[in-house]
């Protein structure tokens, strides 16, 4: 019979040799642990596995310690619920306004929805679409209202639609632009950039134009000086104005630039002479007699029209009311051939029997290029 590995008359000795009864050995082996391994005897053998001890080590070796009882499992651990927060108010972004042909445009406002667990963040309504000819404003957001949770931010500002530009736009790089806004004085404002402003004499006065404002000449002491040297070293031109005539004379000069009626000179009149009632261009070196010109359809009176005169490498050609007329290709004069203008005038001429102009003229620009036909259409659109 064995017990733990070890045979009872194992145990026998092994309590003789303690001075304990072989019951009492066996109890307190139980009670304290399991029998140790026997040691190695005297020749370094290893006890065998019923535990003789071997000869000269010790025989018995001090019991383990009990093993210690497992914890009880646990109960189970309960789930927690499932809460579900309440979702703030849904936000709608305003759509901006749309655009509008010459007007105006509002961009739509976002009011942020009420949150009571800290509803989600109003958007800015966009800023309405750029208006052609008009200006529009951006949209504003109001945040939504918190209730009881995370407080809310208010909306972000709508961001302002863009501003558009009223109407078309001039062509870029005038040499002179006078639009004669003026309501009074003896001074004419040049807009080009330039600074080459104009002195009013005699009856020149301003009123009610094609846009806004015009200049206004009696056509008998009224005209307008331009600074000498702004068209000195000009090659292609082009001259760009509206003009309603009073009275229809003979020679009455719209402008003219030059230094006297025998030493060079150009300009443009609304009739010329008894032959002709059609607008004519005129450049020359010297005299009348060495004139180089070109003419447009007669203007009539009492009526505004839209006249631009182009010199280009084609020679010369005018546009009245944004038709081309017939250009002339031997005109190969230009206004750098005739130097230094010291006499440049609106409304009068070089000749002193002709008369002055009679009549409004409006919007005047000088170019030192050669205009398209599209930037004709442009100018004439501006009004």
């Amino acid at each position: 019979m064995r017990y733990g590995g070890v045979t009872l008359f194992a145990c026998w000795l092994a309590a003789l040799a303690v001075g304990c009864s072989p019951a009492t050995f066996v109890r307190q082996s139980m009670d304290g642990g399991g029998i140790g391994t026997g040691g190695s005897d005297q020749n370094g053998e290893s006890g065998g596995s019923d535990g003789f001890p071997g000869t000269g080590g010790s025989f018995v070796s001090t019991g383990g310690a009990g093993e210690t009882g497992g914890a009880g499992s646990g109960g189970k651990s309960g789930t927690g619920g499932t809460g579900t927060g309440a979702t703030g108010g849904s936000i709608v972004p305003g759509t901006g306004g749309n655009t509008a042909a010459g007007g105006s445009s509002s961009g739509g406002s976002a009011t942020g929805g009420a949150s009571p667990t800290g509803g989600a963040t109003g958007t800015g309504g966009s800023g309405g679409l750029a208006a052609t000819g008009g200006n529009n404003t951006g949209g504003a957001a109001t945040g939504g209202a918190a209730v009881g949770g995370g407080g809310a931010s208010g909306g972000s500002t709508g961001t302002g639609g863009a501003t558009s530009t009223g109407g078309a736009t001039a062509p870029a790089g005038a040499l002179l632009y006078y639009p004669f806004n003026e309501t009074s004085g003896s001074s004419v404002a040049d807009q080009s950039g330039g600074a080459h402003n104009g002195t009013v004499a005699g009856g020149g006065t301003f009123s009610a134009g094609m846009l806004k404002n015009a200049l206004t000449l009696d056509g008998s002491t009224g005209y307008v000086t331009v600074p000498a040297g702004i068209l000195d070293t000009t090659k292609d031109l082009s001259i760009a104005f509206w003009i309603k005539v009073k009275t229809d004379t003979q020679w009455q000069r719209v402008l003219d630039f030059g230094k006297s009626s025998t030493t060079g000179y150009m300009f443009i009149t609304t009739h010329p002479g008894p032959t002709s009632t059609n607008i004519r261009f005129a450049i020359s070196k010297t005299t009348n007699a060495a004139e180089q010109t070109v003419e447009g359809t007669p203007l009539g009176t009492g009526t505004w029209k839209h006249i631009v005169l182009v010199l280009s490498s084609a020679g010369g050609v005018f546009y009245v009311d944004g038709v081309k007329g017939t250009a002339n290709a031997a005109l190969t004069l230009r206004p750098s051939d005739l130097g230094a203008t010291t006499n440049n005038w609106i409304g009068r001429s070089q000749y002193t029997a002709d008369p002055y102009f009679a009549g409004q003229i409006d919007e005047l620009s000088i170019y030192g290029r050669a205009l398209t036909d599209a930037e004709v259409s442009t100018l004439r659109a501006l009004r």
